[in-house]
């Protein structure tokens, strides 16, 4: 039997450390226990946006007239402003090591996120 992808849903709360209470969007009263090997975060994705033109114009001026600027659609984006201020650094390192880590984090920033998270890669 293969598990069918419903959702988005709404995490109600936690049961245990592996079981949550979700809702479903649109479905009133709905709510169900789900293991969180069945959970997978939710990405709202951009819409594409098709157009056509018919004339011949300056293509130019449209071209400049037409920029449309569009959202950052990686999921992982940290602020290290938002950071620094939520962790105090500045009470708790030098500005040499603050410069240092918003470098290290700057090279990795596709792995670092302001949002908290679980990872399944653990040593032990």
């Amino acid at each position: 039997m293969a598990v069918q992808w419903t959702g988005p849903g709404v995490i109600e709360s936690k049961l245990s450390e592996t079981n949550y209470i979700v809702r479903m969007e649109g479905k009133t009263d709905k709510t169900q226990i789900y293991h969180i090997n069945l959970l997978k975060p939710y990405h709202q994705r951009l819409e594409r946006v098709n157009l056509l033109v018919n004339g011949e114009e300056n293509q130019e001026r449209e071209a400049e007239e037409l920029t449309i600027l569009y959202p950052v659609s990686v999921p992982n984006i940290y602020d290290f402003e938002r950071i620094k201020a939520d962790s105090a650094l500045e009470g708790r390192l030098s500005p040499t090591e603050i410069e240092s880590l918003k470098q290290l984090l700057g090279r990795h920033k596709k792995i670092f996120s302001n949002d908290p998270g679980k990872t399944h890669l653990v040593e032990q």
